[in-house]
């Protein structure tokens, strides 16, 4: 949790010869306070920041609420800043922007447009957290947290337009101003490649993105690196390069995605064996997402294979399932059946791919046709 009051510093004495740190000995006086009735506002404050390195957040926000309420009459707005993000640690999101506008109201300032800043993009608040930059940038126009935030936020709502990118790009520009100026860059760079990968300029968004792998080690975990490189390589077509970034993905997020695209790189590069062994993970884990084409296109990697019957067995199912209308399915299904001596089975899917409805496919129809010239297929009529 970011915490922006600074109530106290925080020291530690040696914990091996048994002394208590600076943190529990406070906090024993100030529950002696309390217990007393002597406590200030300030204590339950200063005991409510103790209670957070404790993890005991609800025991804070009962204390916070009391340093505010014995100072009714002369608000503070740190107070309030510090109840937001307890708000939000506890996970009460529809309360945490309440308390920055307490503390705006209180004293309306670039520190409280920030911390509300800050707060409305981890709780998802884009448009609020927008409208709160734009209000930063009247006073301020040299922040690149606020730029970042800004174009961060634009991305989020599913903007695409110059806005996104000139916010992101001023950030870069700005770094020099951040307190860390190599993370914010990183940050930037990484909105903008998803920026670059949603309007499809796979070039750029890999431009970006090889940006912060070569710079920025300790982030490529992170911003899951090796999954937005892989893919971005997979769609251009460099299938190699898709297979070195992907395999070193270890994260369970998108984790049948990575097992399709290794599969699929494979099978672009006719390791149909490799392929297939990708697609089978899908299968035997039930991906429901990736099942379909996993099917699919193990079916295919099996017939260049020579595995026919196995070929068949997936290709049967797929179509049963998900795709009765696309041609290429028919198109392998019925090789498989003829190089399996099943020709009049072979026929009959030939002419199903025929009469499919998805007329996207019409090179492969033509396709279709030629194996049944090849074949010696009759027509229905005939």
């Amino acid at each position: 949790m970011k915490v922006i009051i600074i109530i106290f510093m925080l020291f530690y004495f040696n914990s091996a010869s048994g002394q208590l740190d600076f943190n529990d000995s406070l906090l024993i006086n100030l529950n002696q306070k309390v217990s007393k009735g002597t406590a200030t506002s300030d204590d339950f404050a200063s005991r409510a920041y103790i209670l957070t390195t404790k993890n005991e957040f609800k025991k804070a926000l009962k204390d916070i609420n009391k340093a505010i309420d014995l100072i009714e009459q002369s608000p503070n707005d740190t107070f309030h800043i510090f109840k937001a993000e307890l708000f939000e640690t506890l996970g009460k999101k529809n309360k945490v922007l309440g308390e920055a506008q307490k503390a705006l109201s209180i004293n309306y300032n670039t520190h409280n447009l920030l911390a509300a800043i800050e707060l409305a993009y981890d709780i998802n608040a884009f448009d609020e957290c927008i409208q709160y930059a734009n209000e930063y940038l009247i006073f301020d126009q040299k922040n690149p947290k606020v730029f970042y935030y800004k174009g961060a936020s634009f991305l989020a709502k599913g903007m695409l337009e110059s806005a996104v990118h000139s916010a992101l790009i001023q950030a870069i520009k700005l770094k020099g101003h951040a307190e860390n100026p190599e993370k914010l860059e990183a940050y930037s760079l990484y909105q903008l490649g998803l920026y670059h990968y949603k309007k499809k300029n796979w070039d750029s968004s890999l431009t970006c993105f090889l940006d912060i792998y070569n710079n920025h080690d300790s982030l490529i975990e992170v911003m899951n690196l090796h999954y937005g490189l892989g893919e971005c390589y997979f769609l251009i077509n460099e299938y190699s390069k898709a297979i070195f970034y992907l395999s070193k993905y270890n994260s369970q997020e998108d984790w049948y995605n990575v097992q399709y695209l290794l599969g699929r790189s494979y099978e672009y590069l006719e390791l149909y064996q490799n392929a297939s062994d990708y697609y089978s993970i899908i299968i035997k884990d039930h991906d429901k997402n990736n099942i379909p084409y996993a099917t699919l296109h193990r079916g295919i990697c099996q017939f260049y294979l020579g595995n026919f019957e196995n070929s068949i067995k997936d290709l049967r199912k797929a179509k049963r399932k998900w795709y009765e209308d696309e041609p290429i399915l028919y198109f392998y299904l019925s090789q498989s059946y003829f190089d399996s001596n099943q020709h009049e089975k072979a026929c009959n899917n030939l002419r199903e791919g025929l009469l499919s409805e998805n007329e996207n496919n019409s090179e492969t129809k033509e396709m279709l046709l030629e194996l049944m010239e090849k074949y010696g297929c009759p027509s229905k009529s005939e």
